[in-house]
């Protein structure tokens, strides 16, 4: 505990009261946070008042395996060259900091827009992409359309970072009731583990020339996959902008329909606009005195 209060004023510089306090906050809050986990197991994920939110928290990850994220990063360089693409080192490079550039722009754009509509907007560009790469991969010998393939493949990478994979970060952790939030990840993690696996397994054997030789053609497989993924998206991605672990529990016990989030008016937010009106019926209130 000592070493705690030396800490805390290398950190922060002030007097001991302040320490003193900040300190006795902090002890409080492990207190807490320990009493919410007691008596909680992994096992509970899966109980039904839990479920749902598991399984759609447990899906961002594995999801992400199967939006043609592989072919626009691990086999970049593989299906470039059956292609025909030139310096694919030098477009290599090219992807990586396109992914690089949308997860810069991730933030500004999932708490500004909100979570639902980056991802519709972002996956249906995903969907739109792979669609037209798969299609244009029929046409390989035109070189305008492997330079288009290419050009396609470094959009993707900026619109998948900042939509899919920053969602697939953020969603799990803001759904997930806040004493089972720790087994969530963990089984989500597990998920994304496991879908990593078989995607690494199958896309060879879709995209090698001694195989299916599918080449570039293999995004229109993962186009039908983020068709069903933006139906997933709308039936189960709730909106969680703003929304405090208390109102998140809430609407998850009265089963509001997730297309319903952004507009549902939670106890809480009822309460504090009622004590707003009260307050400013009293401030709008005439002066008899």
């Amino acid at each position: 505990m000592e070493q705690a209060r030396k800490n805390l004023r290398k950190l922060r510089g002030s007097s001991d009261e302040q320490v003193e306090d900040e300190l006795r906050l902090m002890i409080l809050r492990e207190e807490k946070n320990r009493e919410l986990r007691a008596n909680v197991r992994f096992w509970h994920i899966f109980k039904r008042d839990h479920l749902q939110r598991t399984l759609v928290a447990g899906s961002f990850y594995s999801l992400n395996q199967i939006s043609g994220i592989i072919l626009s990063t691990t086999y970049t360089t593989i299906f470039l060259s059956q292609i025909g693409v030139a310096d694919v080192f030098s477009l290599t490079i090219i992807a990586s900091c396109c992914t690089l550039a949308g997860t810069i722009a991730a933030p500004l754009v999932i708490d500004r827009a909100g979570r639902r509509p980056t991802a519709f907007v972002g996956m249906g560009v995903l969907l739109v992409i792979d669609t037209v790469a798969g299609s244009l991969a029929f046409y390989t010998e035109n070189k305008h359309a492997t330079v288009a393939i290419a050009a396609l493949s470094f959009i993707f990478n900026f619109f998948w970072a900042s939509s899919f994979y920053s969602l697939s970060n953020v969603m799990p952790t803001e759904m997930a009731t806040p004493k089972l939030r720790h087994f969530i990840m963990s089984y989500t993690i597990a998920c994304q583990g496991i879908t990593a696996v078989i995607t690494t397994l199958v896309v060879p054997h879709l995209t090698s020339a001694d195989a299916a030789n599918l080449g570039a053609k293999t995004y229109l497989v993962f186009a039908g996959c983020m068709a069903g993924i933006l139906i997933w998206v709308y039936f189960l991605m709730p909106e969680t902008r703003g929304r405090t672990f208390a109102e998140i529990d809430e609407m998850y016990a009265a089963k509001v329909p997730a297309w319903k989030w952004r507009s549902y008016q939670t106890k809480e937010q009822t309460k504090t606009s009622e004590s707003r009106n009260r307050a400013d019926a009293v401030k709008d209130a005439p002066n008899t005195t």
